[in-house]
C-alpha cells in the first residue's frame, strides 16, 4: 500500500524535510494549492486540507461522489477568497463516458457540482470533463476540456473540445473547434485539417496566462 508523504521547504527548495504522511491510503497526489489560511492537496481519490502549514491533514471531500476517481484539480484566489475545482466521478460512470466538474467556495471543505448549460445537445450524451485551467488572476474564469455533444451545432456533436466559463462553472461557451467540417472551425493554420497533424486528437493539457484570463494554451497528444 502506497502512502503519500508531504515534504516542506522553507529556503526556496534548497533543503526539504518530511512533515507527515497524508492520512489513510488516499491515492496519488495530483496538485496542491495554497489558499488563505490553508493548504489543499487533491489526490486521485480524495481531498486533504491543512491549516497548520502541513503538519496535520484532514480529509474534506463532502459533496464528491463515493468511490470517486479524481482526474484533475485547479483553482486560484482573489480578494474575496478562493475557488477550487475538481473533475471527478465513480469508475463505473467514467467507464460509461461520464465525468463531472465540482466546485468549492469554502477552501476545499465542501464541494458542489457545477452546471452544464451551453455544453450538450441533449441529456443522453455523456458529460465528460477532463483537464482544467483556472485563471490565476480571476478564479471565476476557467477552461475545461470536454467530450460530448454541442448544443449550438448538433450536426457536429464532437466538434468543440475546450469550453470557457466566466461564472465559476455555471454556464459554458465553446472556444476551440477541432472538426474541420464544422463551420466554426477556428484553428488559424488551415492545413491542420481533420485527421492530420494531431489537432483532432484529445487535448492533453491547458493553461491560462496569469496576466490575461482570455489567453489560453492547449496541447494535444500528437
Amino acid at each position: 500500500v502506497a502512502y503519500a508523504r508531504v515534504y516542506r521547504t522553507t529556503d526556496r527548495g534548497a533543503t526539504w524535510s518530511a512533515v507527515t504522511s497524508l492520512p489513510g491510503t488516499g491515492g496519488s497526489p495530483l496538485n496542491v494549492r495554497f489558499i488563505p489560511g490553508a493548504i489543499v492537496i487533491v489526490t486521485d481519490s480524495t481531498v486533504y486540507r491543512s491549516t497548520d502549514n502541513g503538519s496535520t491533514w484532514t480529509e474534506t471531500a463532502t459533496g464528491l461522489p463515493a468511490g470517486r476517481v479524481i482526474t484533475d484539480f485547479d483553482g486560484s484566489i482573489n480578494g474575496s477568497g478562493s475557488l477550487l475545482y475538481v473533475t471527478a466521478e465513480t469508475q463505473a460512470r467514467i467507464d460509461l463516458g461520464f465525468r463531472n466538474l465540482y466546485r468549492s467556495t469554502d477552501g476545499g471543505v465542501s464541494w458542489t457540482r457545477c452546471g452544464n448549460t451551453g455544453l450538450f445537445a441533449n441529456a443522453s450524451i455523456p458529460v465528460a470533463f477532463a483537464w482544467l485551467a483556472v485563471s490565476p488572476a480571476s478564479p471565476t474564469v476557467l477552461y475545461a476540456t470536454v467530450t460530448g455533444g454541442d448544443s449550438a451545432q448538433s450536426a457536429y456533436p464532437h466538434g468543440p473540445s475546450v469550453y470557457r466559463s466566466a461564472d465559476s462553472g455555471s454556464t459554458w461557451t465553446p472556444v476551440l473547434f477541432q472538426d474541420a467540417a464544422d463551420p466554426r472551425y477556428n484553428i488559424a493554420n488551415t492545413s491542420w485539417l481533420k485527421g492530420q497533424w494531431g489537432w483532432n486528437q484529445s487535448i492533453s493539457g491547458v493553461t491560462v496566462d496569469p496576466a490575461d484570463a482570455g489567453r489560453l494554451i492547449a496541447t494535444t497528444l500528437t
